[in-house]
């Protein structure tokens, strides 16, 4: 996944804060089949799903059954979002919206990350 002098300066994955309701309506209703599917989704949401802030790019990885991967090198960012709902800002984490060039769409999703606003720092960090 890698190339030649790429390293790693950040690995991250989703928090479990952010599938707070899949939890909490997964306890409430543990008894039926119900609650247990919902903590099955997020935890194999939260365990699959990868973010990596490198020296020449970020990097989403997604692998479940199958392997999803897109990445974007710094030179083509055109624009980071950060969001914050209260649940997240009570807890510490966000999410990144990667924007670039040529697409209205946002092209990566850091979601439910810790510390968002430092990763966005070092993102913005390696933009030239």
């Amino acid at each position: 996944m890698l190339v030649d002098n790429e390293s790693v300066l950040e690995k991250l994955h989703p928090s479990r804060w952010g599938f707070f309701w899949n939890y909490f309506f997964g306890v409430l209703t543990l008894p039926i089949i119900v609650g247990l599917i919902l903590i099955i989704f997020a935890e194999i949401k939260i365990r699959c799903t990868s973010y990596y802030v490198t020296n020449l790019r970020v990097i989403y990885e997604y692998k479940f059954i199958s392997r999803n991967i897109s990445s974007t090198s710094y030179n083509k960012i055109q624009d980071i979002h950060f969001s914050q709902n209260i649940l997240q800002r009570l807890t510490g984490i966000g999410t990144l919206e990667i924007n670039t060039a040529g697409s209205e769409e946002r092209e990566i999703v850091f979601y439910s990350i810790r510390n968002p606003l430092d990763i966005q720092s070092k993102i913005q960090g390696n933009i030239k």
